[in-house]
Order: C-alpha cells, then structure tokens, then sequence
C-alpha cells in the first residue's frame, strides 16, 4: 500500500485520526491516505461506523481536516483534468470518494452523547451544516473559523457590481464528484465523441463527457469502455447516495436535502450527468452474447443498479413539493409555506422549492425525451430489464442466464419516465407493442400473490396499468393477440391482452390472499377504463368477469365494507361499455351473462331496495343496470326459443345464433364514455419514495453503509429466527392524502402505509465455482439430458413394438371368430 506501507500500518493511520489529534502540516500522514491501494472493503473495516461517530463528537478538527483533504483531493484532479496534455491518475479521487461514501452517512445520524464522555463542545453534533455551508474549520478553540479557499482557489469571488459571494463547501463537493465522474482521466474515453451540440433538444449535453451512448445525441455502443472506468464510475456513483442519503435519517421525506437540492439544480454537468445515468441503465444487456456469459458482468451489472437508485433519489427531489403547493392542514394554513410541518424552505433562505421543484434538471430531462429513436431505445431497453426474470427461467439450458436483481427499481424508473413524461406514454400506445409490456407487468403483479414482501412492485405495477388506461390509443392497442408465451401460471386461454389482464385480476381478487384485497377496486378500474375499446373477449375471460361479478356483488362483500360497492359498480359499468360498444365481437361475454342472469336480478332488486338485501341510496348511483336488463329481457326468451326448436344445449350453437344477432335499436341511447384518470398524488410520490429509499438501504449491505440503527424514514427490521424486531426508531412521521382518480365517482380503498424493511445480513461465504467448471457442469448435464431423452426414445419405441404385436394378435382373434 502506498510506498510500502501494509494494510496493518494504513488501518493505523485512520485509527490515529479517530484517537488523537492530528495536525495539518504533517503533509505525508495525508499523502499516504490517499495514495494508498486500498478497495472499499478494506477502508470499512479499518474505518467502521462507531470510529465516525467518535470523531464526529470528540474529534470534530480531524474530521474536518480529513474530510477537505478529500475535497481538495478532488479538486485538485478536477483542475489538472483539464489540460488535455496531462495524465492524471485516479487513484487519489478514489480514495477520496471511498472515505467519502465511508463518513457521510453517518454525519447524517442524530447520534446521542455519551454522558459519561461528554465532547468538549457540541460543535460535531450539527457536523454537515457547519462544515458543508457554512465552512467552518471545526476547531473547538475557534469555532467561528472558515476556509477560505480549496484546490487552490478562493471561496469568495466578488462580482461585477462589487457584491460578494461564498461558495458553500457543499456545493463544491457536488461539482467536484460530478466533474471527476466525467473526466477523461477515468471515468469517459479519451477518444470520446467530438461535436457535441450546442442547441436543441440535447443543448447543454457534452457528449465527450457522456459514459454511454443510447438516449441523447450518442448512439449505443459508438462509445469505449473497460472495466476499469465502469470500476471509477461505480466509485462516484456510490459517493453520491452516500452523500444524498440524508432523507434515510429523517423521519418524513419532506425535509429538504441541501445535496440533493444542489446536484439537481446548481450543476453545471447535471444534464449530462443525467444522459450518463440514463445510458448506464436502459441500454445494459443482461443476457450476454452466448449462454453462461450474462455472469460475466464485471461489475457493470452493479453499476446499473446503482445509477438507477441514485437516478430515481434525484427524480424525487421536488415532486412531493409540487403536490404539495396546494395543499392545506386542518386549520387551512397553507403546508407549503409551513416550514415547522413540513421542513420546507423558507423564502429568507431563497427560492421555495415549490417555486424550483419543476427546475430539476433529472425531471426536465427525462421529460423533454420526445424523438421516436429516443423513446424506442428507452421503451425496448426498460421492457427487457423488467422481462428478464421470467425469462431468466426459461431457458432451454440450465441456469445459463442470469437473473436480474434490480427490475423494482427499474419498474419505479418506468414509472417515473411514464409520470413525468405524456409523450412516451402516447408513444407506448401508438408506436409500440404493448404486449412487451403488459406481460412483465402481469408477471409483477401475480408475484405478490406468493409473497407480501412483492406487495410494493404489485401497487406500482398497478400504478403503471391503471395510468396507461387512460390513453385512448393503449387500451386499443390491448386488443392485439397474444402469439408469445407469457409463462404465467393462469388458466390456459386464447384472446387478446385484454384477456390477459382480466384473467390475472379475476386470479388475484378471488385468491383470498389477505394482502391482495386492497387493491380490488384498483383491478376494476383499469378493467372498466379498458372496456368501452374491448373488441372481443374468450370465453374464458368472458367467464372470469361475470364471475368475479357474482363475488363483488353478493349481499355477503357489499356489506363487509362501506367502500365495495365501488367494485360492482365499476364492473356494471364495464359490462354496460361493452355491450353499448362493442357488441358484436363480445357473444361470449353475452351468452355468460345470459347463464347467469338471476345474479344481475338480484342487485337490481337491491339496487332498488326491494330485494332481501337493500343497498344504502347513497351508493348506487353507479350501478346502472338499464342496459344490462334490456338485453336479459331481449335475448333470453329467444335463447329458450333455440334451446326447445333444437332440443339442444350447445354452447356453440347459442353463440352462432347470438353473433348474428343485433340490438341497434334496442338498448337504451349510449352513454358517455367515463375513462378514469389517474392523478399521482402526495401519498403515491411519499410510497414509492420509502420504497425506494429501502432498496437503497438494502443494496449497500456489504459492505454495510448505512446503520439501521439511525434510520428514521422507515422501521428497520432483523430477523431473529423466526421473528422480525424492529431496530430503529422511525419517529413520528407525516400523514398522507391516500390516492384520488381524477374523474369518476370511485373512491380508493385505504392502501398499505409505506413499506417497512427487512435487514440483509451478509450471507455465509461460499467459494466462487470457476466459470471453466460451471461451463463443464452445464455440459455434463447435458449430455446426462440427452442420455435420458435417448431411454425415453428407446421406450417409446418399445411401447409402440408391443401396441402393435397385440393389435396384431387382436385381430388374428377377430378373424378366427368369424371363421
């Protein structure tokens, strides 16, 4: 390690840090730091958590020291980056983010003092505010020092007109890691892309700095890269959730975070910086180019899900604050101006962030993607991450491709890109296939059937549906056939997605599963905003649905709770849209409802009030059954008409007689077609974001980054047998609006709170088998395959000598018999 020094004597240096004071111009004790071969594992264990948190309070001057020697680290390969003649070495600026991801989440802990050990001052306890902005030196005897200047130049500029102005540490480091992230000495190619654009839609993107092609004005694979610059730009991108993970030790997400709150908005490489991220993520292929190579990833596959977290915390930052702009407390008071409720910032300290909440620049990018190439590359991308799990399975050979481990994060990333962005979600429905879609989406949601823990992916999967529903062009494009597998365990059926989808929500609603039921009304919404463009429906379908009507309607299910009588209504509405729209192709969802007519009888006598189980007036006034009736009254005297002319019962010849009929004419004038909106409000922002913030937590495990101890945006939970105890404490936290539909009478049932997290701990090591014997294993099952389909083959053929020898003999009996 640097100029000989072993890992004994480096783990030493740090330990002096944490125990002793330490002076400034001992220049090699520094230079060693951060000159030595170290990786992130070894820092963290000669460095842990508790070594932190005593510098923290009793060593605050070693700290700081430590901490902008780092920064300066940094800005020194920034400033030398520059001079295209030079070559720099990365080793410095990477010891300087690793010891940055090491601190920084625990300068976020509210750490208590140690009474028997009380700190000679308190000035450690508000560590991140007094250093990062408000550059204080952190000396005990003179706490009101400052630094003046890093990397050589003054934090003080004074402007045109003579005003001054201090530029916060903080806002340094921000640049400083998004400047080393796109230095050519490391991070990009130094035969990058020349030209980048000055105007247009990717005006402000440096395409020489870019990490990937894809999305933006670089095509994929038209950029160099090695293992060693996905290595460095892991380094930064752990560096920055290590340093914007401060929501994690708050206990409500509306707590403005100055780091978040600067990358997306002061930088002047976020833009490209967000092409980066979106570059590092949609145009991965986790397949490999040959069966068994998907495990060869080096690391990128880690980087991927890495820049997707820290690309999804800085898509967050303002949206609760735009849904919150109007909203009001229970004594009317504005909370957007109400900083003691909701921490936000106060028009003393600048610019609300209301007022900035739609100047991020992440948001603004992923918005503004509106070029066909772009929208293709991000549509085909993101679909074939969330499909490789079931395809994973699949396989012809054994265990040849790998399983993706971050397709929620990516379903979330979906999600964002289709809330923030119309024209993607237009395009999804006009240019592209949405069976691509619509099946991993399926595949989601039935994974919640088998575990709770999936009950997150299902909610945003279904967030994802309900959303899409509303456009026009995506419930047509619904009725294409299904020609691919879908792999889902359902009941074998033939139609369209259309199907599909009211197969799996009939499966999952009448499942029994004690966490699904929430979520039944949400199912039916996106069937009713389907229904009016349903062309044709399977038996199998048309079967499911009226099924699922007779459960929803039942005296028994409108009485468990006042809010069910949303869910018949919403399938009344659904049965109206089809037979007012598209009746001719739907015979087999008439001829079911035709068989099961006594159960829409009953709910109009409910409906009314004369039947043995009246229904409250206030809730039925969206169970319009006038159509349904009309058409009971119309066919059903003509079906008994066919059943006694032909003395049949057949199925198909009903359903022949029915698809030539018509009721133009008949039923009663069209109604208005209702589509259902869906409108993401403050408590759909706050859940995706705690769950987004647990994957986080859960992906920086090994090695540990943040302590679940000091975690307050969600409970913590550690598995001790077969118990789960809560380890942290969450504090109080915010109530939020439930979700609202925008149009329509329904009322959403009250949905899980924000998702809680189980703890990982590290696994047992176990040896890493050679890729040369698991290629080997693979071919000796193979050929054990091929051994077994030949005993088969040898056995079929052994039957069909024996079938025919005692044909054979059979028919010599027959012919002696006759004789």
């Amino acid at each position: 390690m640097g100029q000989g020094a072993t890992k004994e004597e480096y783990t030493e240096r740090l330990k002096k840090i944490t125990t002793t004071d330490v002076t400034a111009a001992d220049v090699g004790f520094w230079r060693d730091i951060f000159l030595a071969d170290v990786t992130l594992e070894d820092l963290f264990t000669a460095l842990n958590a508790e070594d932190v948190r005593n510098m923290r309070l009793h060593y605050p001057q070693n700290l700081a020291m430590l901490l902008y020697n780092s920064l300066d680290q940094l800005q020194f390969f920034v400033n030398e980056g520059h001079d295209a003649e030079k070559t720099m070495d990365f080793k410095a600026a990477g010891n300087s983010l690793k010891l940055l991801t090491r601190i920084m989440p625990v300068l976020y802990e509210d750490i208590a003092v140690d009474p028997h050990r009380p700190p000679s001052s308190t000035i450690g306890v508000d560590f991140v505010t007094h250093f990062f902005w408000e550059n204080k030196k952190m000396i005990d005897a003179d706490p009101d020092a400052e630094y003046t200047s890093i990397g050589g130049q003054p934090l003080t500029t004074t402007s045109s007109d003579g005003t001054k102005s201090t530029k916060p540490l903080g806002q340094v480091l921000m640049e400083a890691i998004l400047a080393a992230g796109c230095s050519r000495h490391g991070c990009t190619s130094p035969q990058g892309v020349k030209g980048a654009p000055a105007n247009g839609e990717y005006e402000g993107v440096d395409a020489e700095k870019l990490w990937y092609g894809g999305l933006g004005p670089v095509a994929p694979h038209q950029l160099a890269s090695s293992a060693a610059m996905d290595a460095n730009r892991l380094l930064v991108v752990r560096c920055l959730l290590a340093c914007c993970s401060g929501p994690l030790f708050q206990p409500t997400y509306l707590t403005a975070d100055p780091f978040i709150d600067c990358l997306t908005h002061k930088v002047p490489l976020g833009k490209t910086f967000a092409f980066s991220l979106l570059n590092a993520i949609i145009p991965y292929e986790p397949k490999g180019s040959l069966p068994y190579t998907s495990y060869m990833t080096n690391g990128r596959e880690t980087l991927m899900t890495f820049s997707v977290q820290l690309l999804l915390i800085l898509l967050d930052n303002g949206t609760l604050c735009r849904e919150l702009q109007d909203a009001k407390d229970d004594n009317g008071k504005e909370l957007g101006r109400d900083v003691t409720k909701t921490g936000l910032q106060t028009p003393a300290r600048g610019v609300s962030l209301i007022a900035r909440a739609s100047e991020n620049v992440f948001w603004k990018v992923l918005a503004s993607i509106d070029k066909k190439v772009d929208m293709a590359c991000m549509y085909d991308g993101l679909v074939k991450l969330l499909s490789n799990p079931f395809e994973a399975k699949k396989t012809w050979l054994p265990n040849s491709q790998k399983a993706l481990s971050n397709t929620q994060e990516i379903l979330a990333l979906l999600w964002k890109a289709l809330d923030c962005n119309v024209a993607f979600r237009r395009y999804i429905g006009r240019e592209a296939d949405v069976g691509r879609l619509v099946v991993p989406l399926c595949w989601t949601m039935y994974q919640a059937k088998e575990r709770r823990e999936n009950v997150a992916p299902l909610q945003i999967a279904l967030y994802i549906t309900f959303l899409l529903s509303g456009e026009r062009c995506f419930c047509v494009a619904l009725n294409n056939k299904i020609t691919a597998p879908h792999y889902l365990p359902l009941p074998a059926f033939q139609g369209s997605y259309v199907d599909l989808l009211i197969v799996l929500f009939q499966q999952l609603a009448m499942s029994g599963v004690e966490w699904l039921r929430p979520f039944t009304d949400g199912f039916l919404t996106v069937v009713a905003n389907v229904s009016p463009y349903t062309k044709s429906l399977g038996t199998v379908a048309a079967a499911k649905l009226v099924k699922l009507f007779e459960v929803v309607s039942s005296p028994r299910f409108l009485a468990a709770a006042p809010e069910n009588h949303v869910c018949a209504g919403l399938l009344v509405q659904a049965f109206n849209n089809i037979l007012q729209y598209q009746y001719e192709g739907n015979t087999p969802l008439v001829y079911t409802i035709l068989r099961n007519k006594e159960r829409f009888y009953e709910l109009e006598a409910n409906v009314q009030g004369t039947g043995p189980h009246p229904i409250p007036a206030e809730h039925t006034g969206n169970m319009s059954l006038t159509t349904v009736l009309t058409l009971i009254r119309v066919l059903y005297p003509e079906m008994e008409e066919l059943y006694e002319k032909n003395n049949s019962t057949e199925e198909d010849a009903m359903l022949q007689y029915l698809s030539q009929t018509t009721m133009v004419g008949l039923l009663p004038l069209p109604h208005p077609i209702l589509i259902r909106g869906f409108e993401a409000t403050s408590y759909i922002y706050s859940y995706i974001e705690h769950w987004v913030w647990g994957l986080v937590y859960n992906a920086h495990s090994f090695p540990q980054v943040f302590s679940g101890h000091h975690v307050r945006l969600f409970p913590v939970y550690r598995r001790n047998g077969n118990a789960l105890e809560q380890i942290n404490n969450t504090g109080p936290g915010v109530a939020y609006d439930q979700p609202q539909q925008a149009a329509g009478d329904a009322q959403s049932s009250p949905r899980p709170a924000p998702p809680a997290v189980e703890e990982r701990l590290p696994e047992p090591e176990v040896p890493e088998v050679p890729l040369a014997d698991r290629i080997a294993a693979a071919e000796l099952d193979v050929v054990a395959m091929q051994e077994e389909l030949d005993g088969v083959e040898k056995l079929i053929k052994k039957r069909q000598a024996s079938i025919v020898e005692t044909m054979a003999k059979i028919e010599a009996e027959a012919r002696e018999g006759k004789k």
